[in-house]
């Protein structure tokens, strides 16, 4: 689940709005499930989805190399 929400932060009488992203994510890992939220800006989430992009790309070649190589 995707959701969005504003920080507000202010310095003097001005006042500055960020845009956050909250994600959850669910982790399984040696039978373990737990749950971490992060909170990304819009570059930290436009990395975020460059790295996961970069990652499904290596995944679909290796499952491509293990199928041809079967």
């Amino acid at each position: 689940m995707i959701c969005c929400q504003l920080v507000v932060s202010s310095d003097h009488l001005s006042s500055v709005w960020q845009p956050l992203t909250q994600l959850d994510l669910s982790l399984t890992e040696r039978g373990s499930n737990r749950r971490l939220r992060v909170e990304l800006d819009e570059t930290e989430l436009k990395k975020l989805l460059t790295s996961l992009e970069a990652a499904d790309r290596v995944r679909l070649a290796y499952v491509c190399l293990l199928t041809i190589t079967v």
